[in-house]
């Protein structure tokens, strides 16, 4: 066979970036850079409740860029008992922005209300494959 095996991650992707975001209430998260072989300066902006945009000032994001957000924030529904997940979304907006929004969960669907990150560290995980 001709298959060559290969252990090393850059052989997937070529550059990444792990980012934790520290919620701050009704301001945007400070952001703390764990690696970034992308290159450039992460910067994250409360657009409105609940909407957030993370920027790169080299605009890296292609069509091949994959992120990854784990949000472990839980809310009280505003019936029943018990907390839910915090659903949160991230796509890549633009060269230069990643989108991230996050909902209220009620009652076991999403009632589309936004709402700001709860009191736990988000995890922002961006590849960006060859």
């Amino acid at each position: 066979s001709t298959r060559k095996e290969s252990s090393a991650a850059s052989d997937v992707y070529k550059r990444q970036a792990t980012l934790i975001l520290d919620p701050q209430g009704t301001s945007a998260p400070l952001v703390t850079t764990l690696n970034n072989t992308i290159g450039g300066t992460f910067t994250i902006t409360r657009i409105s409740e609940g909407a957030y945009e993370i920027a790169n000032t080299t605009n890296p994001f292609s069509a091949n860029t994959s992120v990854f957000i784990s949000n472990p924030n839980a809310e009280t529904p505003s019936s029943g008992t018990g907390t839910l997940p915090q659903p949160t979304t991230i796509r890549r907006k633009t060269t230069g922005l990643l989108s991230v929004s996050c909902y209220r969960e009620e009652t076991g669907t999403v009632s589309g209300a936004v709402s700001d990150f709860g009191v736990n560290d988000v995890i922002v995980e961006i590849k960006i494959y060859s």
